[in-house]
């Protein structure tokens, strides 16, 4: 009875963490649209999930019996709390206010995903160049895009610095998807349509400007 209750517990947490720990990172996953309050709303509950966790790990070193059993339980809690740490810088790194936190969060977890972390930090410090070398060394390695605002625009923006627009428009797209507000996304995929001759959907993300009356991107339209 007591190996079947052993193999229960592992069971239902290794299915928690599964794609996680086999580096299939299900927080790309996160569907629909990542505003900001979604974001703040999502970040509080992961941080109330990692108190609970880190407390239940405390208590099963404290407590329980210095067995296997409570290395198995001990791990399998470990690879979740570093899931949920994950799941978090992933979310605050939408914003680059909140891009140091997202740093540190994951400063001990080996992952990919740093890469991002870092090229977005160039970003933002003006190594446009070494940003868009990182970018690319990621997205050799992941090539479709995430489901993240931030990194999709700056990608994308660099991307289109570079006149790359067959490759820009995919992660503009992607962008856009998590915040239809951005006009400064609609008039980038606008100039890419342009240039790669859609001009369908180059029309479809002029009426999108013009009904947001962005004024200063429509000027830039009409020259």
């Amino acid at each position: 009875m007591l190996t079947k209750i052993i193999h229960s517990y592992q069971d239902v947490k290794l299915a928690a963490i599964k794609k996680f720990s086999d580096h299939t990172y299900d927080i790309l996953d996160e569907p629909g649209f990542l505003d900001n309050g979604y974001i703040r709303a999502k970040i509080e509950h992961l941080k109330k999930e990692y108190t609970r966790i880190q407390n239940e790990i405390e208590l099963i070193l404290q407590y329980d019996k210095k067995d296997k059993y409570q290395q198995q339980k001990v791990s399998t809690l470990v690879d979740y709390r570093n899931y949920l740490l994950f799941h978090m810088a992933f979310l605050s790194s939408n914003s680059f206010d909140n891009l140091e936190f997202a740093i540190n969060l994951i400063d001990d977890i080996e992952t990919d995903f740093s890469l991002c972390l870092k090229a977005l930090t160039l970003y933002h410090n003006g190594n446009e160049g070494e940003a868009l070398l990182l970018f690319e060394q990621y997205f050799h390695l992941h090539p479709e895009p995430v489901e993240h605002f931030l990194i999709n625009k700056i990608f994308g923006e660099l991307l289109y610095n570079e006149e790359e627009f067959k490759k820009a428009v995919k992660f503009l797209r992607k962008a856009v998807e998590k915040r239809p507000e951005e006009e400064e996304i609609h008039f980038m995929l606008f100039q890419t349509y342009q240039r790669l001759g859609n001009q369908q959907q180059a029309k479809v993300h002029n009426d999108i400007l013009s009904l947001g009356g962005g004024n200063n991107v429509n000027r830039s339209l009409s020259e």
